[in-house]
């Protein structure tokens, strides 16, 4: 039951994402098994350039709390032993308005749950912009998937 989580009679607010409003970040499917990929669309929503930390995209689960999300940037999810200036070379710079599709693997090892995919908004330094992550749309990691 992906995009609301109910917890005793409860919806539950999506993360806060401050940046969405530039950056819009889809997957297709409300259900993905583990060992699986997500496929996903990252848009640019404004009229300027965009860079993100491709290094970084990965999917995060809701924790055990029912409001805390795994956000923490973590560069070595998609570049195991990345330095500083292997992560400024895998910036992707996402032309106004441009859309680019992409996945990310679900561990085999992933717990069931709601994930969302992560995205980190970077400066041309690769410094984070404030105000990051930004979130896709939610998903469940569910064994009976298909």
């Amino acid at each position: 039951m992906a995009g609301a989580l109910v917890a005793c009679n409860v919806e539950l607010a999506a993360p806060a994402c401050a940046l969405c409003n530039e950056l819009e970040v889809r997957v297709g499917k409300e259900a993905y098994s583990p060992g699986s990929w997500v496929a996903f669309t990252v848009r640019n929503l404004t009229n300027e350039d965009r860079r993100y930390d491709w290094c970084s995209v990965a999917p995060r689960r809701r924790m055990e709390s029912a409001e805390a999300w795994d956000v923490v940037r973590r560069t070595g999810d998609r570049c195991p032993g990345a330095l500083p200036a292997d992560v400024a070379a895998n910036i992707r710079l996402l032309a106004a308005g441009a859309s680019v599709q992409d996945s990310v693997l679900i561990r085999t090892s992933a717990y069931q749950g709601e994930y969302r995919v992560l995205v980190w908004l970077v400066l041309p330094d690769g410094q984070v912009v404030t105000g990051n992550p930004v979130f896709s749309n939610a998903f469940d990691v569910l064994p009976s998937a298909p």
